[in-house]
């Protein structure tokens, strides 16, 4: 044919710098076709022409799934309100050791009242315990 060249590319000399600056290209891995970096990057790194997916660090993927300064904070209220409700349970369990307690106090003191005599100094103080006790 009479438009075919005859000659062979042009090699990059050596000691000469590319004027092309490094990374502005990326070749698809799938259909081998040259891609502009930033079209690759606003195409959320996949191949528009083949739809291959490029690898993609984590950095990157969370800059994608997340919009700085357009999301709403939910873990604070969440953690005022497990905050209130580990308060709660601490003093339900104090609660709860300190009713056992005074069961056993009780307890006690009936076995005492079983055991005193009518009318003795240490008869009064046990009925004053469980008294105390009861309140």
């Amino acid at each position: 044919m009479w438009f075919r060249k005859d000659r062979a590319p042009k090699e990059p000399r050596e000691g000469r710098p590319s004027k092309v600056p490094e990374g502005l290209w990326v070749k698809c891995e799938n259909c081998r076709q040259i891609l502009y970096n930033k079209e690759l990057a606003r195409n959320f790194k996949v191949c528009p022409k083949c739809g291959f997916h490029f690898r993609m660090s984590a950095p990157e993927r969370l800059r994608m799934l997340f919009d700085e300064e357009k999301y709403v904070e939910l873990e604070s209220e969440l953690r005022s309100s497990r905050a209130i409700e580990a308060v709660g349970r601490l003093a339900g369990g104090i609660a709860h050791d300190f009713n056992n307690l005074v069961m056993a106090i009780n307890g006690f003191a009936e076995l005492l009242l079983d055991r005193l005599a009518e009318g003795s100094e240490e008869r009064s103080a046990a009925i004053e315990i469980r008294t105390a006790g009861l309140r």
